[in-house]
């Protein structure tokens, strides 16, 4: 415990110290997309923007959004060896937590939860973060946060290609291809992966190759196997007016294994569980200046499938038959969204658009074993821009064929006061009930769970106040005050102690807390220190729960081919809400952890990099826990899985272009 106060100590002493380093660098000015009207300095925003950077993206061997997310200031990633790494963001968790790429949403949930180590960087230029809801542009699920991945859509160079070698000791073993070539004004980039995870057990030792189980416990893991096949594609094409039209390609595979512990008075055979997802995502995006105005089209299409297959395994002679404990889902989602803005009229700018979504749902595990659902929304902006004082009001109208129809407004206010910009927020959100919450039907000889079409749309309102200030060319100050309140929240609840379980819009919902954030640089050393307070409370515990995390990260240019970085973390103990997969609400009280990483990043030459570090040092594998309210799906015993304890990772990455 000593060392752990030392090292949180001397990041603050370094702080302070590093004062007195070249006072001539200034921070980075960045430019903006998500939840605006044309490419703005980030400065300019309406709203309050956080961006992780390409470096940040590439640090501490980050290979999917979860890890990337994981070194933010309040943010929890969870594992769930069935639903794959889920985020709790601020206290708000799962379906409430909009994601997109380039502006279209990510698709394909399971149990209306984004699966974030799906989520690969290949061709990612960077992340943009909005809190807080942006369901007037954004809609159904826009309640706690909108995490927008930005693609690349440029290069200098003719061809440009990167092959990448990633590996960690936990038995991850990676490889990425990036290739980017130039036609004239136009660029086409595909990127193709392929990510494999041995399994982890809490007693398993370091191993630098794959590893061959013998038929006996051993074959059984706490972290499953998993295998993942990536393939992205795009064309950039770019007409002499500068109207980009993207048409684009993405496909995942995976393949999850949960092989059973042996079983039988020989322990002779056992059951393994295979699941099987595939993703194909498709469409044509179009945006740019068009007559005087500036447009954004979407024609997107996702075909999403789970399969879940059970085989008899017999650990005598390794044969295996298919038995009847089969699972499928089918969801195909069609989106089409049409935005135009006019920026023309230095005070006024408004924005208007519609947006169409079309969803099929085929699986056993609903009435009829298909339901689909249609809905189309009009929304629009107004920006009033007065000296000093930005206003932007805007409203979002949801048609459905299930529901009433639902009115969302929001009001942004934006003051300039020199180098330091005040922003302020009051904005509605929601979300619509999934298809699976309102036509699920699953009986069986323990199960007996039900749908419930007679629910409402979960309600959220939104109060946040914001101070940015740039002290000087070196310092960067960040306060953050918010609340949020869900109200009829959806769960699934058991039926007077019976094995009957019917989802219902059930109390509602807060969020409390407040950030203060500290950027440093200067010549060859960056410093980001935050900490939060943060506190949540509902209707299973009405009394405010409140707890503070602490994120330092600081990086070192050596100098121009050497590179070190440090990241810590701490998380005090706090209660949380949660859903299983199932859908029923866990709250448990978890205990307090660190968090340390270390890297160190060489450029070889000027087409080879390689980086080295070593990532939960403290060795954190599962947080203490005490459940307050367990599913009657949930075993309650051990802790909270986090991490798979401390590990060394290792990346060589070679770097060729073409003029």
């Amino acid at each position: 415990m000593k060392i752990k106060i030392v090292i949180l100590f001397s990041l603050f002493y370094l702080t302070s110290m590093s004062q007195h380093l070249d006072d001539h660098s200034v921070l980075l000015k960045q430019v903006v997309l998500t939840g605006q009207y044309l490419p703005t300095h980030i400065d300019s925003s309406i709203y309050s923007v956080q961006t992780i950077t390409k470096d940040e993206l590439d640090s501490f061997g980050s290979q999917n959004l979860s890890s990337v997310l994981s070194r933010q200031i309040g943010v929890d990633i969870f594992h769930d060896p069935f639903l794959g790494n889920y985020i709790d963001f601020q206290g708000i968790s799962g379906e409430n937590i909009k994601v997109l790429i380039d502006g279209i949403a990510v698709t394909g949930l399971q149990n209306g939860i984004v699966d974030f180590s799906q989520i690969n960087l290949a061709n990612i230029d960077r992340i943009e973060v909005i809190e807080g809801p942006l369901s007037t542009l954004y809609g159904n699920n826009a309640i706690g946060s909108t995490i927008n991945l930005i693609s690349k859509t440029n290069q200098s160079q003719k061809l440009n290609m990167s092959i990448e070698s990633y590996f960690e000791s936990i038995g991850q073993y990676n490889i990425n291809v990036d290739l980017g070539y130039k036609i004239n004004q136009n660029t086409v980039f595909v990127s193709l992966g392929r990510h494999y995870f041995d399994g982890w057990s809490p007693d398993d030792n370091i191993s630098f190759l794959p590893l061959n189980y013998y038929a006996d416990s051993t074959r059984f893991h706490s972290w499953k196997p998993k295998e993942q096949w990536f393939l992205k594609s795009s064309y950039i094409y770019k007409t002499k007016s500068n109207l980009i039209i993207k048409p684009y390609f993405d496909y995942l595979n995976e393949e999850v294994m949960n092989k059973g512990l042996p079983q039988g008075a020989f322990f002779d055979y056992a059951f393994d569980e295979y699941y099987f997802t595939q993703k194909f995502d498709k469409g044509v995006l179009i945006k740019g200046p068009f007559f005087n105005r500036n447009i954004d089209i979407i024609f997107h299409h996702n075909r999403y499938s789970k399969i879940k297959n059970q085989y008899y395994k017999d650990l005598t002679d390794l044969s295996q038959f298919l038995t009847q404990d089969i699972d499928s889902t089918l969801v195909n989602l069609f989106t089409h969204r049409v935005t135009c803005s006019n920026t023309n009229n230095q005070r006024v700018h408004y924005q208007y658009g519609y947006s169409f979504n079309s969803e099929l749902l085929n699986t056993q595990r609903v009435i009829n074993e298909k339901q689909e659902r249609t809905e189309l929304s009009f929304f629009s902006s107004l920006d009033y821009n007065f000296n000093k004082i930005s206003i932007r009001t805007a409203f979002r109208y949801l048609y459905r064929n299930e529901h009433k129809d639902k009115f969302t407004p929001a009001v942004n206010v934006k003051m300039n006061l020199g180098k330091t910009y005040l922003r302020f927020s009051y904005a509605h959100g929601f979300r619509t009930p999934s298809l699976k919450e309102m036509y699920f039907n699953f009986v069986d000889i323990n199960h007996n769970i039900q749908g419930n079409s007679e629910l409402t749309p979960e309600y959220s309102k939104n109060l946040q106040i914001n101070l940015n200030s740039e002290i000087n060319n070196n310092y960067n100050l960040n306060c953050k005050f918010f609340y949020n309140k869900i109200n009829d929240f959806i769960t699934l609840i058991q039926n007077d102690n019976t094995p009957n379980f019917e989802y219902v819009n059930i109390g509602n919902y807060k969020t409390l807390g407040t950030k203060l954030g500290l950027k440093f640089n200067s010549g060859n050393v960056n410093i980001n220190c935050n900490i939060a307070y943060l506190g949540q409370s509902s209707i299973y515990n009405p009394d405010l729960n409140f707890h503070i995390a602490i994120n330092n990260k600081i990086k070192y240019q050596i100098n121009t081919r050497n590179e070190m970085a440090i990241f810590y973390s701490f998380k005090g103990p706090r209660s949380m809400i949660s859903k299983n997969m199932f859908g029923e609400i866990l709250a448990e009280n978890l205990g307090s952890y660190n968090m340390l990483h270390l890297s160190y990043n060489r450029n070889l030459n000027e087409w080879i990099d390689l980086s080295v570090g070593c990532n939960n040092i403290f060795d954190i594998q599962t947080l203490d826990s005490e459940t307050l309210i367990s599913g009657f799906h949930n075993s309650e015993s051990g802790g909270m899985p986090l991490s798979c304890g401390r590990y060394i990772y290792t990346s060589l990455k070679i770097n060729l272009q073409y003029e």
